[in-house]
């Protein structure tokens, strides 16, 4: 993961210390591993590949209405080199990042990101012990 958030933050167009940057990468994963806990069936993997990637390719922290797109034409570019997922994984992540703006999807990992997401940009976490993935990313901040 360190790797991938490295080459994540090396390519970000924005300040990676910016609305869209580690700080909400971090919330976002916090939240979906809170999330995670109600509902098991979600994959782990994909929740937190998710929180890195959602906003890799934004080019504005408003209006961005593509940059989910870009984000997931991206990151199957990546798959097993900056990050191994299996096709189903893949393709949960990919859904989950193309489809970010839209409302209507009903997908389960569509839930997870969208809750996760608005979460993390909406409360502060302030009783979550920090995981390995946050003590990462703590040099960034």
């Amino acid at each position: 993961m360190k790797r991938l958030i490295d080459v994540v933050i090396e390519n970000f167009a924005l300040d990676h210390r910016g609305i869209h940057g580690v700080s909400h990468w971090a919330r976002v994963m916090l939240n979906g591993e809170m999330l995670h806990r109600h509902h098991p069936e979600i994959d782990l993997h994909v929740v937190k590949l998710f929180a890195v990637l959602h906003d890799c390719k934004r080019v504005c922290d408003s209006g961005d209405h593509d940059h989910g797109i870009r984000a997931a034409d991206w990151l199957v570019t990546q798959n097993n080199i900056l990050f191994k997922t299996t096709p189903i994984q893949l393709s949960q992540l990919v859904r989950a990042c193309r489809y970010s703006q839209l409302s209507r999807l009903s997908s389960k990992y569509y839930y997870i990101r969208k809750h996760v997401d608005k979460i993390g940009t909406l409360i502060l976490i302030s009783s979550v012990i920090a995981s390995a993935f946050i003590a990462s990313l703590v040099r960034y901040l």
